[in-house]
């Protein structure tokens, strides 16, 4: 259905959780290529991490957004979503993805052990009072800075970002619909963006050359 309604350029637009989502701006074709290079392991470089958001599900959709991370930008590079999947058979999944870490949704712990059985990192993700307005803040803010990407074939993501939405009374807490890729984003951009901010604020320190200690004794 997502998928149908994208490829329909079906887009809302009142009450849009991400408005600053712009396919113009946001959508890629293809990652460099270090991401791509299929001959060689993808975390040669350490600079570059294999990532992954968790939403787990079963009538409504189990999403997993395969990203790559360069402590900067966020590429969504692939999209697993899927009903009728059962937590083992997501995380059999998951397992052959090469993860360097995963960043799930915290509140199915069953769901979690089974990732941990096969031995996926598992991260931990803020879920609490004020989470879900503090994640969408975070992607938000990542559009705005352009450091999130979504490549042009994650079709159910992008069909997420241009209907979740508020509604006509509430405009805290967005409509449980529409949202099962956009909470898997959520999970993992809220996550690493403090690492981004940190980045930026290391950047912008003054750096101070090195200076050759003197030895009070000679």
């Amino acid at each position: 259905v997502f998928a149908q309604e994208y490829e329909a350029s079906f887009q809302k637009t009142q009450g849009l959780v991400y408005k600053e989502f712009d396919r113009a701006k946001h959508l890629y074709d293809e990652l460099p290529q270090i991401f791509v290079d299929r001959t060689r392991l993808l975390l040669e470089d350490a600079k570059y991490e294999k990532v992954g958001g968790i939403d787990f599900g079963y009538r409504h959709p189990a999403v997993v957004l395969p990203a790559y991370f360069d402590s900067e930008n966020l590429f969504i590079e692939d999209e697993w979503c899927k009903q009728e999947k059962t937590d083992a058979q997501l995380a059999d999944y998951v397992a052959t993805c090469g993860f360097k870490a995963v960043y799930p949704d915290p509140e199915n712990q069953n769901a979690i052990r089974e990732l941990t059985d096969r031995r996926v990192n598992v991260r931990e993700v803020n879920k609490g009072k004020g989470s879900v307005h503090a994640g969408i803040q975070a992607v938000r803010e990542m559009f705005i800075r352009g450091n999130l990407k979504i490549n042009k074939k994650c079709v159910n993501l992008i069909a997420n970002l241009e209907m979740y939405s508020y509604g006509d009374d509430d405009k805290e807490n967005p409509i449980k619909e529409n949202d099962d890729c956009a909470d898997s984003l959520r999970y993992i951009v809220s996550s690493l963006l403090p690492l981004v901010t940190r980045r930026e604020i290391m950047r912008a320190m003054p750096y101070a050359p090195y200076k050759k200690s003197q030895n009070p004794a000679i």
